[in-house]
């Protein structure tokens, strides 16, 4: 019994709280960007936090970035 709800505390931790916490990081990281250079910063950090949870979708959203500053 013990070890089914440390799983799901884990499950829970792993895909909803770390990635909402990395959404806010890059959402405030854009907020940011406009008055200061430290927003960049956490748009790095939060880009670099939701591609190291796996999220399919941010590979795609690197990849277009950096294929739009050529």
């Amino acid at each position: 019994m013990r070890g089914q709800s440390y799983e799901k505390f884990s499950h829970r931790y792993r895909y909803a709280v770390a990635p909402f916490i990395a959404y806010v990081v890059l959402f405030s990281g854009g907020i940011l960007l406009r008055r200061d250079s430290v927003g960049l910063d956490l748009v790095a950090a939060g880009m670099l936090a939701l591609i190291n949870l796996a999220i399919r979708n941010t590979w795609s959203i690197a990849v277009s970035m950096v294929g739009s500053q050529e």
